[in-house]
């Protein structure tokens, strides 16, 4: 069955991303281990992210990293969810 699950951040204070372009949200599958895969290719100027593609019942994790061109900030806390 399908499910949403919205991910929310604040604004990034690292240092390096000063001027940053925007930013990439990661998930990855399970409560532990899997690789974590971007969600959007584009980095987006928004402070949240949708994702349609989640399954009710399978847990997931985010990070989200700020980017400055082809450089990423320091990656925020996962966070895990189990929709």
């Amino acid at each position: 069955m399908a499910a949403t699950v919205t991910v929310r951040w604040g604004p990034s204070l690292d240092q390096n991303c000063r001027g940053w372009f925007g930013y990439v949200v990661w998930r990855a599958m399970g409560a532990t281990g899997g690789t974590f895969a971007a969600l959007n290719s584009v980095p987006t100027k928004e402070l949240s992210l949708r994702d349609n593609t989640v399954k009710r019942g399978q847990r997931y994790r985010y990070y989200v990293v700020a980017m400055v061109g082809a450089v990423a900030s320091k990656p925020s806390n996962v966070v895990g969810i189990t929709p």
